[in-house]
């Protein structure tokens, strides 16, 4: 995922590195494109983000409002950076309409923790290097972005909690996914009604 790299970067990267409670979410924006919203609980240690990114060279700073949230925007070298302060939180994403998505969805349009309620009872791991929650379905729509075609009636399942695990330069993830009875397409469901019987070839199995 190759965007250019200069000083607004720059100073997000400073503003967010090692920061606790970090949040990132990522979203298709165009039929071959997507991009991440950012979120931070405002710390003490957070930078305070309206000065702190005001000066960046080459770009002009704007202010506007949507549902009575006031919305900073950055602009220059071909593209926008969007943050706002919703409570006590900070959100910012290179892309507006996700700012906008946001504030919609906090003004009461479902969100994704109503949507998928059932992933706060699956069983985490503390400690680890963090947590990736899924969407399975939004999940093999933004695969379609790097695909070029694939089975619009393929669904694995409803959502995934996935523990994330850090073993030398590779990433591992474990963790549970859920199926839904209102979806019994999702090849998980396949399981719904079986039962369990015992394994005798797992010995042979690496």
């Amino acid at each position: 995922y190759e965007k250019n790299a200069d000083s607004l970067k720059s100073k997000l990267g400073g503003a967010i590195r090692d920061k606790r409670g970090l949040l990132v979410s990522a979203h298709i924006t165009r039929k071959d494109d997507f991009d991440f919203g950012y979120y931070l609980p405002a710390t003490p240690d957070l930078p305070d983000l309206i000065s702190y990114f005001k000066a960046p060279k080459g770009y002009r700073y704007s202010e506007r409002e949507l549902n009575e949230v006031r919305i900073h925007e950055l602009t220059g070298h071909d593209q926008t950076f969007s943050w706002i302060m919703i409570e006590n939180v900070w959100v910012g994403s290179f892309t507006p309409f996700l700012i906008e998505d946001v504030i919609r969805t906090y003004n009461g349009k479902r969100s994704f923790a109503n949507a998928h309620s059932e992933m706060s009872r699956l069983p985490r791991i503390s400690g680890d290097a963090g947590n990736i929650y899924l969407n399975l379905k939004s999940f093999s729509d933004w695969f379609s972005v790097f695909l070029p075609t694939r089975d619009k009636s393929y669904a694995v399942g409803k959502s995934s909690l996935l523990d994330i695990k850090s073993s030398g330069d590779n990433l591992v993830f474990n963790g549970f996914s859920t199926d839904s009875a209102a979806y019994k397409d999702y090849l998980l469901a396949m399981f719904r009604n079986q039962s369990p019987v015992s394994f005798g070839l797992k010995n042979h199995i690496p």
